[in-house]
This record gives C-alpha cells, sequence and structure tokens, in this order.
C-alpha cells in the first residue's frame, strides 16, 4: 500500500506522520544511499513475509533507472501487505501524477500562501558572493522560522539557476540544490539540526 505526500507544509506533514505513528514502528528507510535495496522489500514481501511493516521512502521517484522499473515497482508497492509512506516534499508535476495513479492516500502539502523572499540585502549579498555580508544578513534571520528560510533558501536558489547567476556555476547551483533538500530530510529525521545547517550552508557559499 502507498501514501504519499508532496510538499512542504509543515502542519500536514505533522498530520501524515501521525497517521503513519499509528499504523507502527517504521521498520526502515529508503533513500539514496541505500536506494538499491528497495525491490528487495517491495518483491521479497509477498513471498516470505505475513505481517505488514512500515517503510518510509524518500525522493526515490528520481532514483529509477527508467520508467518501466518505476512502475513496477509503484505496481508491487500498491499490492504489497507493507505500508510504503512516499516523501516526495519538492516533486514536479510528474512525480505528482505518477503518485496520485497509484496511491492509497494522497496528500498534498504544497504551501499556497504568497510566494515570500529574502530581504534585499541578503539577496543582493548571495548574487555577488559576498559571504561577508551575506552572514551578517543570515543572522538576522535565524530567529524566525527554520523551515521558513529553508523554503526562501530553495526557493533563491532556484531563481539564481533561472535568471544564470554570474558568481556561481550552474552546477554549483545544483549541488547547493541537492544540499537543502538533503538537510531537510536529516533534519525531519532528527539526525540535525535545521538551522545549524543552514548556518553552514550560508559559511560554504
Amino acid at each position: 500500500m502507498i501514501y504519499a505526500v508532496v510538499g512542504t507544509d509543515l502542519n500536514l506533514r505533522k498530520t501524515v506522520s501521525a497517521k503513519r505513528v499509528a499504523r507502527g514502528q517504521v521498520h526502515g528507510r529508503i533513500n539514496e544511499d541505500n536506494y538499491h535495496e528497495l525491490p528487495l522489500v517491495v518483491f521479497s514481501a509477498s513471498l516470505f513475509e505475513t505481517a505488514p511493516k512500515v517503510y518510509v521512502l524518500e525522493e526515490v521517484v528520481k532514483l529509477a533507472p527508467n520508467d518501466t522499473v518505476l512502475h513496477e515497482l509503484f505496481e508491487g508497492m500498491k499490492n504489497s501487505i507493507h505500508h510504503f509512506y512516499i516523501d516526495e516534499p519538492f516533486a514536479d508535476a510528474a512525480t505528482k501524477k505518477l503518485l496520485k495513479e497509484y496511491a492509497l492516500e494522497y496528500y498534498d502539502a504544497v504551501e499556497v500562501k504568497e510566494r515570500e523572499e529574502f530581504p534585499r540585502a541578503f539577496v543582493y549579498a548571495l548574487s555577488k558572493r559576498d559571504k561577508k555580508t551575506a552572514w551578517l544578513e543570515f543572522v538576522k534571520l535565524r530567529d524566525q522560522d527554520a523551515e521558513k528560510t529553508h523554503g526562501l533558501f530553495l526557493w533563491q536558489i532556484k531563481k539564481m539557476r533561472d535568471e544564470g547567476a554570474t558568481a556561481y556555476s550552474k552546477e554549483e547551483l545544483a549541488t547547493y540544490n541537492e544540499l537543502l533538500v538533503d538537510m531537510f530530510h536529516r533534519a525531519h529525521r532528527g539526525e540535525v539540526s535545521l538551522i545549524t545547517e543552514l548556518e553552514k550552508f550560508v559559511l560554504m557559499l
């Protein structure tokens, strides 16, 4: 069985987490580091296991080598005795369509509020790669909600990629985007502090 959540709205994500907890302890998490284990988890269940388990899959859609494999995995999860919670906070339109097709429960946690942006002084410092000014401006933002700040970083990196920021290469901006996504998941697993990771991120730019 598949349960899918997209988006970063904190309140709705907490609701989904509560429902997941009600189904039992998380038996395993699948992400980029151990994606190779997913086929075994999916297809061995029908052969050897009789008790349902809970698995959390973090941004696995993009990891499938091709569409055929992807649909085979989703078909297997859909018909499995296990509960697969697929977390795609930054899903694109194609991923959302796929999840809606296969998920028993689909949660749209995409925030629809008006897009906020960083203060202009911080944006300017980032665009010019002025680390000192960027840090001083970031310090002013540390007291606000960490997830809100994280979302602003994702938005700003996307804008810089779309607008072709001259102080950064496309490869650097792609790497920064991956780092932001990774820290989001690690923070939600309780492995790191999101605000601390954001501080490191600013100092690294």
